[in-house]
Parts: C-alpha cells; sequence; structure tokens
C-alpha cells in the first residue's frame, strides 16, 4: 500500500500536478434520527468513526438519549496532501467515510447504525482556510433507520506543517495562545473545552484512533468544542520541493520506462500465445477429420460385409430352393411313368 501510495505521487507530480498539505479538522456534535428502531437507541451508545484507507480516528461513545440523539462535541484531526493543476483552482477528489456505529453501554461489540463517504477536497480552497457548519445524511444499515443526521463543523486548513502522507490522524498539537499556525487550533480548542465543557461527559475529554485491521493501535486525536476559524497561506514551494520534484520526474521516467517494456514483453508473451493456441486448435482439427474419416470407412466396410452375407444368404436359399424342386421331380417322373403303364 505505502508502495502504491508513493507510485502514486511520483505520478501526480510528473503529471504536473502540484501538492498542498491540508490539516482537516471535524468537530462531530450530534447525531440525530427521524425514525429507527428502538433495539438501536434503547441502553445504547454511539461513536463515530472517521477513516480513508488504513487510517482510522474516532469520537468516543456517548449515550443516546430519549430524543433518539446523541452528542459528543468533539473535534478530530487528520492530515492530507491534496493535488491539483496550478492555476485550476480545484483539488483532485478525496474521499472519507465517516461511520455511526452503536454499542450498548458498557460492552465492546460494535454494530454499524449508517455511514456516508465525503470528499472532503471540493471544500477546500488552495490558498487560505475553509470554516463549514452543516450536516451529513447517513444511509441507514437498514431499512428500517431513516433520517440519519450527523452535524459537523469543518475547518480545512492549508498549512505546511503536519502530516505529508496521503491521510493520518495528526497528533495533539502542544498548547498555547490562538495565532495563525494551524497546529494551535487544538490548544485554543483545548483550553474552551476545559473552561466550558470540563465536567460535561468523561468521553468529551479524549478520543482514541484505531487502526482499520483490529482498531488495537491507540492515536492521541484532539477532543474540543469548534475551534475559532482561522487562515493563512499554503507555503510556496522552495529550492528543496524544486528538487524533490525534479527527482521525483526522474524516477516517474524510470517508472514509465518500465512499465512500457514490461507491456511490450506482455505483448510478445500474448502474440506468442495466440500462436500457440492457433496451432493448438489445428492439431485439434486434424484430429477431428481424421477420426471422422476413421469412423466413415468403418462404417462402408460394415455396410459392405452386410451386404456381401446378404448375398450369400440369397444364393444359399435359392440352391436350397432349386436342390427342393429337383428332388421333387425326379420322384414325379417315375410316378407317372408308373401310371401310364
Amino acid at each position: 500500500i505505502e508502495v502504491a501510495g508513493t507510485m502514486s505521487r511520483i505520478a501526480r507530480l510528473a503529471s504536473g500536478m502540484q501538492p498542498t498539505p491540508f490539516t482537516f479538522t471535524c468537530t462531530f456534535e450530534c447525531a440525530i434520527a427521524s425514525s429507527i428502531p428502538d433495539a438501536e437507541v434503547q441502553g445504547q451508545e454511539w461513536a463515530v468513526v472517521w477513516k480513508r484507507g488504513k487510517h482510522v480516528t474516532e469520537t468516543g461513545f456517548a449515550p443516546v438519549d430519549g430524543t433518539k440523539r446523541a452528542e459528543w462535541q468533539t473535534a478530530l484531526r487528520m492530515g492530507a496532501t491534496l493535488y491539483a493543476k496550478s492555476g485550476a483552482g480545484k483539488f483532485q477528489e478525496k474521499e472519507y467515510t465517516f461511520v455511526l456505529e452503536r454499542r450498548a453501554a458498557g460492552q465492546d461489540k460494535r454494530k454499524v447504525v449508517g455511514k456516508v463517504d465525503v470528499d472532503l477536497a471540493a471544500m477546500c480552497l488552495p490558498d487560505q482556510a475553509v470554516t463549514r457548519k452543516t450536516h451529513w445524511d447517513l444511509k441507514g444499515s437498514n431499512a428500517k433507520i431513516k433520517g440519519l443526521k450527523l452535524m459537523v463543523t469543518l475547518q480545512l486548513q492549508p498549512t505546511a506543517e503536519g502530516d505529508r502522507r496521503e491521510s493520518g490522524a495528526l497528533p495533539p498539537a502542544p498548547s498555547g495562545p490562538l495565532s495563525a499556525q494551524p497546529s494551535d487550533l487544538a490548544a485554543v480548542a483545548e483550553e474552551g473545552n476545559s473552561k466550558g465543557k470540563g465536567n460535561s461527559r468523561d468521553h468529551s475529554a479524549s478520543v482514541t484512533s484505531r487502526s482499520s485491521e483490529g482498531r488495537g493501535a491507540k492515536e492521541q486525536a484532539v477532543a474540543s468544542t469548534a475551534p475559532a476559524a482561522t487562515s493563512s497561506k499554503a507555503a510556496p514551494a522552495d529550492e528543496s520541493t524544486t528538487k524533490v520534484t525534479q527527482g521525483a520526474t526522474a524516477v516517474a521516467a524510470v517508472a514509465v520506462e518500465e512499465a512500457a517494456a514490461e507491456q511490450r514483453k506482455k505483448s510478445l508473451d500474448d502474440a506468442k500465445q495466440r500462436e500457440n493456441d492457433i496451432a493448438a486448435a489445428a492439431a485439434a482439427e486434424q484430429e477431428k477429420l481424421k477420426k471422422e474419416k476413421e469412423a466413415a470407412a468403418a462404417k462402408t466396410a460394415e455396410e459392405k460385409a452386410a451386404a456381401t452375407a446378404a448375398a450369400a444368404a440369397a444364393a444359399a436359399a435359392a440352391a436350397v430352393a432349386a436342390a427342393t424342386e429337383k428332388a421333387a421331380a425326379d420322384q414325379k417322373a417315375p410316378n407317372e411313368a408308373a401310371g401310364l403303364k
């Protein structure tokens, strides 16, 4: 997966796409369902899982109240690298999956309530931060779950800091006063949380991040109320970035040549295989004709033998009839002579 991701990034750079690191902060406020079976809510807790590929992070579990609503006020962050053609003003698609899961209070077994796929890159701007309060309609895990909505506040921040991988949960930002640096967003969020949300719920203080295989690997994520919006410019490409791009282009050229050679080899192998298939088909057809010819000869021999046997039988019958007739004639002649005398 890592090799495929690296080759994908090299191919994008070689095609003229420019990378822009982003920090995505998503504050999960609440989830509510207009129609849902009681078994999905009575004594149940809900959590939101945010994932892309192997990178997964989640809120803590929150109890579902009598109005079929769960609240978190929990902020999570992921780093991402978006790609766009120079001057295009639009980034290449990058979808994330948001899954609402449930479990019985105090239990570990989880079940999916609903989920939705969202292209976060479509909401990003190349040179400024975007803050957006919205809701997503989740597709229920069965037909009885209807009107399932997830209320969120998004902060999509271009940044020179953070994780330059395709996606992944970012470590907590250091605490401190609000500044224009994206890494300080979490610190202000934590400060606001300690002042206004300190005694709300234990799960609002921290969240866990889990791997897609077993959710066993723990990563730290940020828990807070929605942080204030800031704006900053994406860092311009420097000399090192230019060198990296040139190196990536060279590596991509080698990769393209290797791929072309592999394709030529495959074409030759395919042509040879086709020749072998044609030869095998011709041999099979010859064998079929041979068998048909042998079968026809055998049938002719059988018919000839049958005709010979029939002729012999007819001749034998004629001989018997002639002998019988002669014997009768021979006996009749003395009798007639005796009568005349």
